[in-house]
């Protein structure tokens, strides 16, 4: 089902708008997220889709930013599916939307290259849309729940001495807002920034800037936010 034309579609400037696609085979998902996105003027949904053959007949290259999926689109695994949306479309930011996950699957598929992950259980409308343009943006967005998880399988793990300006990035990190932000708001450089995030990459034993949150969710080492 189409939800805009092209012609609304680019009536707004694309650098101001995330274009949003969903794929999940239970409608009061799909309208749910409908919802959602009629409340903001920055995120365009140009599709909502139950599965994902007919989203790929839409898909063209730069079409699309963000692809919501769910995990029950298929009898294919959460794996399978990012792997093939990724290898056909390699530049789209994969959220995943699923009833559960385990730490060790955030891990993997998070190694494949999602971006994102949401639990259907929780309330989306709280942090739907600031979730999304993270995403965009490039950030690895882990939803409350998820990180709740995370932590309670976390099963002790040494803590990790971080100096307190290291803790203040990591903080800032959960607000999912940019290394110029956040130097902005630290009154440093935004190379500070990076070179703050590359020890909390030594620190955490990470590879990247995207599995810092995650590692940080195990350990306790970020606040868990209060649900409305």
């Amino acid at each position: 089902m189409y939800l805009k034309t092209y012609r609304t579609l680019y009536m707004k400037e694309a650098f101001m708008t995330t274009k949003l696609a969903v794929v999940d085979a239970a409608q009061v998902i799909r309208a749910g997220i409908q919802k959602i996105v009629s409340t903001t003027d920055t995120i365009i949904l140009v599709g909502a889709w139950e599965a994902l053959e007919p989203f790929w007949e839409f898909m063209q290259e730069g079409a699309v930013d963000v692809l919501l999926l769910g995990d029950n689109v298929s009898q294919t695994s959460l794996k399978q599916l990012t792997t093939h949306a990724l290898k056909r479309q390699p530049k789209l930011k994969v959220v995943l939307l699923a009833a559960r996950f385990t730490p060790g699957l955030i891990e993997e598929l998070t190694r494949l290259g999602a971006m994102g992950f949401m639990c259907k259980d929780e309330a989306l409308s709280d942090f739907f849309v600031g979730a999304v343009h993270a995403v965009k943006r490039g950030d690895v967005y882990i939803s409350p729940q998820t990180a709740r998880t995370l932590f309670l399988a976390s099963n002790g793990q040494p803590q990790v001495g971080l100096s307190p300006r290291q803790i203040q990035v990591l903080q800032y990190m959960t607000d999912y807002i940019s290394p110029q932000e956040i130097a902005q708001k630290m009154n440093t450089s935004v190379s500070s920034i990076y070179n703050l995030q590359y020890r909390l990459r030594i620190a955490l034993g990470v590879n990247n800037t995207g599995e810092i949150l995650i590692e940080a969710a195990k350990r306790g080492l970020v606040a868990e936010r209060e649900e409305a």
